[in-house]
């Protein structure tokens, strides 16, 4: 996470569903599902996320509970790579 903390510049423009930040795809078409189920689609990488007392933290927020994670798990482990 050091990356974005270094480019917060650059975090606070990047759309965190839409474009290819972190991959080839975006994530939007590698977890339809859950961008389907997302809050805010239009969210940026800088908002997505952010630093506390135990480090970094993403805080997508979701239109109701996950269910078995529901790909979650692997969404941040793609984000953190």
């Amino acid at each position: 996470m050091q990356y974005y903390s270094q480019n917060r510049e650059w975090s606070s423009f990047c759309p965190f569903w839409r474009d290819k930040w972190c991959s080839e795809i975006s994530l939007a078409n590698l977890f339809p599902n859950l961008f389907d189920l997302a809050l805010d689609k239009i969210i940026t990488v800088r908002q997505a996320g952010g630093f506390g007392a135990a480090g970094w933290r993403w805080r997508i927020q979701f239109r109701r509970k996950l269910i078995g994670s529901e790909d979650y798990k692997e969404l941040v482990s793609k984000v953190n790579q």
